[in-house]
């Protein structure tokens, strides 16, 4: 009988192994759930494209005319999912990113509204990528 007893040793193990699945589930769970949140599309209402176009001028400088940048270290964002773009000019604003550009983006970004942001998105979104 003492051999189907569980050690000490054999009883933390089991313990911290359990804890080990989960906190993975939980990773998992909450990677899901952020996933959903940041991949779900907008309402069509959110944003308008053609305002984004009217405010793209600045982008241009940088990411070209059509979201191609003729820079190779400057990102091409024609065609790059909206909800992506949103985010990350979001975080440059709040100046959450790093990066090589992250300085000069918190500056461009300071003068965005959510509503600019997201209408740059759209536009954005909306074009084809010449990759």
């Amino acid at each position: 009988m003492d051999s189907d007893r569980l050690t000490d040793d054999e009883i933390m193990r089991n313990e911290v192994l359990s804890l080990t699945a989960k906190h993975r589930l939980c990773g998992m769970v909450l990677s899901m759930a952020a996933g959903i949140v940041l991949f779900a599309p907008a309402p069509a209402s959110a944003s308008d494209a053609s305002k984004g176009l009217a405010k793209a001028a600045i982008c241009a400088s940088c990411h070209g005319p059509v979201g191609v940048s003729p820079v190779p270290t400057y990102p091409n964002i024609a065609g790059q999912n909206p909800l992506y773009i949103e985010y990350a000019l979001r975080r440059y604003r709040a100046g959450e990113r790093r990066g090589e550009q992250a300085g000069m983006m918190y500056t461009v970004t300071q003068a965005l509204s959510d509503t600019d942001i997201a209408d740059l998105a759209a536009y954005y979104g909306q074009l084809r990528p010449n990759r």
